[in-house]
């Protein structure tokens, strides 16, 4: 069956269109700290004491933070013993994405019967993260907005499996059942969390062939991030029409095949 059909499917589509367009699903509450991160990273006029105090603001939040700049994945030559010493040498910019993607996290949702599918929809939101950061920097557009919009580009997706926990509903094919209705899902909840016009235009459009509007070059980021993802991170698999878009060349393409493996590490100890 055809995604565009299963907003038909007795008890399933309907109650889930229904509840939708009336806002009756039950959204998650953005973390105070996610957002004023989230305010940080896009405020040019932050600086690293704000960051610093914000998440010593949170010793949960600090702990985290201060394993992850001290794991494989930043390979610090001698360990950080302090966060404003992390912060110096990795830049506001490294743990505000460490920030970020610790207080955003799987948690958020409650999902019984679907953990195992929701835990594989963070994994690959982390790394459409993590594609559109390196993107970004190889195409010098904006590394902070891209890292954001591909982070939160498919958070649809598990108010999607949400929705259909809080509905009570089985639908026949659940991913399917995902994948017609995560945009949708995605702009509620970037509504209810104000979060960046970045954010909602990358959810709206990152599917689309050519879209050149407002941040179109973020929005290009996470296509191909997300496109790469997709492919399981094979580079070989991005079509000729994309890679023309993105303006890449063969030694573009070396220097991203060099960040599997960094990519990988980043997303183990994010996930650890």
């Amino acid at each position: 069956m055809s995604t565009s059909h299963l907003s038909l499917v007795p008890n399933t589509g309907a109650p889930f269109e229904t509840a939708l367009a009336k806002g009756q699903l039950k959204l998650p509450l953005l973390p105070r700290v996610a957002a004023m991160v989230i305010q940080l990273a896009t405020d040019e006029n932050a600086n690293a004491q704000q960051l610093a105090q914000l998440i010593q603001g949170d010793p949960a939040l600090a702990g985290h933070v201060m394993r992850l700049a001290n794991s494989p994945a930043y390979r610090p030559a001698t360990p950080f013993v302090s966060l404003q010493q992390a912060i110096a040498r990795l830049g506001m910019n490294s743990i505000s994405e460490i920030a970020l993607a610790t207080s955003l996290n799987a948690s958020l949702f409650k999902v019984p019967g679907y953990e195992a599918l929701l835990q594989r929809y963070w994994r690959q939101s982390l790394l459409v993260s993590a594609w559109s950061r390196e993107i970004a920097r190889l195409r010098t557009t904006n590394v902070e907005a891209s890292f954001i919009a591909g982070l939160l580009c498919f958070i649809g997706r598990p108010v999607v499996l949400q929705g259909v926990c809080q509905l009570g509903l089985t639908p026949d094919a659940i991913e399917d059942f995902v994948e017609n209705y995560y945009v949708r899902a995605g702009l509620s909840l970037v509504a209810s969390w104000s979060l960046p016009a970045v954010v909602g235009v990358a959810i709206e459009h990152h599917q689309e062939s050519a879209y050149s509007a407002e941040y179109a070059d973020e929005v290009l980021n996470v296509k191909a991030a997300s496109q790469l993802v997709e492919a399981e991170q094979d580079l070989t698999q991005w079509s000729a029409e994309l890679l023309g878009e993105l303006n890449f060349y063969p030694q573009d393409l070396e220097k991203l095949e060099a960040k599997v493996p960094v990519i990988d590490t980043w997303i183990d100890a994010v996930c650890s």
